[in-house]
């Protein structure tokens, strides 16, 4: 049986749970994607919780930092870690990063939502976020002249666009928050499931069963994540 493109909010729900109750106990290589994240339940709400975070990025240096090669133990060493860490936090400006995973209802399926906050406690201009550790800009070879930015998206140029050229960064646009209704930035959601299938198809394959660990809903939010951090560095700091 093949896996689902799309889940529900209750196996949304289930999988963000069941994934951070298994990272207690997990790698120190999984730690650093997995690190920090708990799950908050809405206080009235409780089917409308989401999975949240708090962390850093560094300013001016988008891929600079060590980067995990999906989640791969042959390509980290403690030591290099620690060593791009020193030297990118004294040659870069350090800002908040607020990270949400949030079920989407449009789309059935999960949407990093995030907001970026400088030493004063202010949002960082998006043209600024773009280019900071967040994202993985020069592992994806970004052409800036490829990408639109204005205050409340970031898309393809209108150039790239008639070329039908494929820009590697994700679209950005801001919005209410699902839940807290207050504004955040967040990856649209639309192709999440075009993206979602072929890691399905060759990770879990014609062998899903939904609450076996391995190749079930724990799975698939875990492939969900391998999926965001190509463009995104999610490893918790």
């Amino acid at each position: 049986m093949r896996a689902p493109l799309t889940i529900t909010r209750e196996e949304f729900k289930q999988a963000a749970n069941a994934l951070l109750t298994k990272n207690r106990n997990t790698s120190e290589l999984e730690a650093l994607v997995f690190d920090g994240w708990v799950w908050h339940d809405h206080p009235s709400w409780p089917n409308l919780g989401y999975m949240l975070r708090s962390t850093f990025a560094f300013e001016g240096a988008s891929g600079s930092q060590m980067e995990l090669e999906d989640f791969s133990e042959d390509v980290i060493d403690a030591s290099m870690v620690d060593e791009a860490e020193a030297t990118t936090n004294t040659q870069h400006g350090v800002v908040h990063v607020e990270q949400h995973v949030v079920w989407s209802a449009s789309f059935q399926v999960p949407a990093l939502y995030f907001r970026v906050l400088d030493h004063n406690g202010s949002p960082l201009p998006i043209e600024r976020v773009v280019k900071s550790s967040l994202f993985r800009a020069a592992r994806c070879a970004v052409d800036w002249t490829s990408i639109h930015v204005t205050s409340t998206a970031v898309t393809p140029s209108l150039n790239s666009i008639e070329a039908g050229e494929t820009v590697p960064f994700p679209l950005l646009s801001q919005g209410d928050h699902p839940v807290l209704g207050t504004p955040f930035w967040y990856m649209h959601p639309c192709q999440t499931s075009t993206a979602m299938k072929e890691l399905l198809n060759e990770i879990i394959g014609d062998e899903w069963v939904p609450f076996r660990p391995d190749v079930g809903l724990v799975r698939w939010l875990e492939t969900w994540f391998m999926m965001l951090s190509s463009v995104v560095n999610m490893r918790g700091m």
